[in-house]
């Protein structure tokens, strides 16, 4: 049961487009198209989680604050617990 919001409603108005995302990325040659994909994905669920809780996206990021999305999403699929390596390194970006 996938739920999912517009970017840009679920997202602080400063915060940066998945376009945006892309481009700096791109620029800093920092992460492949595939990586680039997986990570844009999770964002854009950090994004839908924040938006469905009322949550402003910037002060959900922080350790614990994603902890507890990554706890929510887990819960959602079913799954033990979600990924660590599929989303660690993602929310920082957001920054």
């Amino acid at each position: 049961m996938p739920v999912h919001v517009d970017h840009i409603a679920a997202a602080d108005p400063a915060a940066p487009t998945p376009d945006d995302i892309r481009r700096i990325w791109s620029a800093e040659r920092r992460l492949g198209a595939g990586t680039t994909i997986v990570y844009l994905i999770r964002i854009q669920q950090f994004r839908t989680y924040c938006a469905l809780h009322g949550l402003v996206e910037r002060e959900e990021l922080t350790l614990e604050r994603v902890g507890r999305f990554k706890d929510w999403y887990a819960e959602r699929r079913g799954l033990e617990r979600f990924p660590h390596e599929l989303n660690q390194q993602g929310f920082p970006l957001l920054r």
